[in-house]
């Protein structure tokens, strides 16, 4: 029960903090002023370049561990199961009454249309 009743109560204050943002003062709304200090505030060059830096470093650092994982999963397993290079060695050949079939069509098509361009 208490849990319903804190989540009341946040969820109470939030809507409250929304509503007052919306006030606006001059041609802006509150919310568009603090956004604006916020974003524009000497404190926040220094956050901005930390959080850069620490971006830079889980990218650097999750690289560095699929390439080392992705190294050792591919020496220890064969080539031909690894993902992205497996056959599933299923080969259809045609018959080769079908190919003589289709092989005949087409030099029935092609004497036709010689006949025809000879005609003209």
């Amino acid at each position: 029960m208490f849990g319903l009743i804190s989540f009341s109560k946040s969820l109470a204050i939030t809507l409250i903090i929304v509503f007052l943002l919306q006030i606006r003062v001059g041609n802006s709304t509150l919310e568009e002023k603090a956004m604006f200090w916020i974003h524009d505030s000497y404190i926040m060059a220094p956050v901005q370049k930390a959080a850069e830096g620490a971006v830079l470093m889980i990218r650097d650092s999750w690289n560095a561990l699929t390439k080392n994982i992705n190294t050792k999963y591919a020496d220890s397993v064969k080539r031909e199961n690894q993902p992205g290079f497996r056959d599933v060695k299923i080969h259809f050949d045609r018959s080769k009454a079908y190919l003589e079939e289709q092989a005949r069509k087409a030099a029935e098509q092609l004497q036709e249309n010689s006949e025809g361009s000879e005609e003209l």
